[in-house]
């Protein structure tokens, strides 16, 4: 078995200075590696007190102290709580995950309207896809008017991650619009990529995206009047 880690690393470390001390000249190369392994060392050591770190992210804003009183604090809570209330905690757990862009994406299918929605996979000309590439193409930010359209895939990833989107069968109505996905320079770009990475063909799976019945109810409790 191949040795792992920092002490398999020091292992065979300790073996070829073993082997440099048996050699002609080797004793002055092995002693030449250390003076440069501790000058990068002095280098990385200089650089990184230089770097200015971030800022660790602070607890988050509903946590009550430490997780074990926090923990403690639910469970109490739960003890006495309606359905009503509990359903009022989902939801604004929910909400502080969101932001704003998130945000438009659920007012924009909140008439109950579903959008376009492609992935890209590869596989045989015949038979499924066997690897999904690229997730989530919409044209559903767009139409919600999000402000960073550059990470629209990730949006609605994350929506669907939370379940407050969901997707659905194929909308023979919508071809027009999964042409224009598909036809989208990013897209074709990516597709070149995956046919050169993988070679094989490029499948497209249509799909549609729209409001789960959570992210329904959510913005029904919600919404602006």
């Amino acid at each position: 078995m191949a040795e792992t880690g920092r002490g398999g690393i020091l292992g065979i470390r300790g073996r070829v200075e073993k082997t440099l001390e048996r050699i002609p000249g080797g004793a002055i190369v092995r002693d030449r590696f250390n003076d440069v392994e501790d000058q990068v060392m002095r280098n990385l050591k200089e650089r990184l007190e230089r770097v200015e770190m971030p800022a660790l992210p602070g607890p988050p804003r509903r946590l009550r102290g430490d997780g074990k009183s926090h923990l403690a604090w639910l469970l109490k809570q739960a003890l006495n709580q309606s359905v009503n209330e509990a359903r009022e905690a989902l939801y604004e757990s929910l909400l502080d995950q969101l932001v704003p862009d998130e945000a438009r994406i659920i007012g924009a299918l909140s008439d109950g309207s579903h959008h376009a929605l492609i992935h890209v996979g590869v596989g045989p000309p015949v038979g499924p896809v066997v690897r999904v590439m690229i997730s989530n193409v919409s044209n559903l930010p767009k139409a919600a008017d999000v402000t960073l359209l550059e990470h629209s895939r990730y949006y609605i990833s994350h929506l669907r991650d939370l379940e407050i989107l969901e997707t659905g069968p194929e909308d023979p109505s919508l071809a027009v619009k999964y042409q224009v996905l598909q036809g989208d320079s990013d897209v074709r770009r990516r597709m070149k990529e995956v046919e050169k990475e993988t070679k094989m063909p490029v499948r497209y799976l249509h799909r549609v995206v729209r409001l789960s019945p959570l992210g329904m109810d959510l913005w029904k409790c919600y919404a602006p009047h």
